[in-house]
């Protein structure tokens, strides 16, 4: 049976995602919040994040680019509207028990989102160079939940991995870098 990049992308996210939210649920105490840090993750200021939250809200899924006609500017632009789409951890701290009882709706668009540039490279194979500061910020940025950046890091292995036989970011976390092994 054949699936698309996409559904597989959304798919691998949501399997991460449980599972990444079970583990930190598990190793964590009860009374707080278990994937959260209690202290900011990057020096940015909060003023910062918040701008660039507001831009993030702009739904890329609605957005007349469409994934299979862009051109290679245009697609670069669709990513990195994308990445400012992508949620941050403390993102999850506004999440009811409800929300987060199941994958929560800010991991399932991720994946979404991050389908559609596996499916617009698997249609334009020739757009993959353009897609590694992509992968590459993204798998680096530690404000992302580590799903996201494993996701991230997937992809950008499948890429480097064409034109040669082993890569690893050292500046990715293991952990991160793991989640991805388990994608292949």
């Amino acid at each position: 049976m054949f699936f698309k990049p996409w559904f597989l992308s959304l798919l691998l996210v949501l399997i991460l995602g449980a599972g990444w939210f079970l583990n930190q649920t598990l190793n964590s105490p009860q009374e707080s919040i278990p994937f959260l840090p209690t202290e900011p993750v990057l020096s940015q200021t909060q003023n910062e994040i918040k701008k660039e939250k507001s831009i993030s809200h702009e739904s890329v899924s609605q957005t007349e680019l469409k994934a299979q006609s862009l051109e290679v500017q245009e697609f670069i632009q669709f990513t990195e509207k994308v990445y400012q789409s992508l949620p941050f951890i403390s993102d999850f701290q506004r999440l009811s028990e409800s929300e987060v009882h199941h994958t929560p709706a800010l991991m399932i668009e991720a994946g979404e989102k991050l389908g559609e540039i596996a499916q617009a490279l698997e249609d334009h194979p020739e757009w993959a160079e353009s897609a590694i500061p992509f992968y590459t910020d993204c798998a680096r940025n530690d404000q992302f939940p580590n799903p996201v950046r494993a996701l991230c890091y997937y992809h950008l292995n499948q890429i480097k991995n064409q034109n040669s036989s082993a890569f690893i970011d050292a500046s990715v976390p293991v952990e991160v870098r793991s989640l991805a092994e388990k994608l292949e």
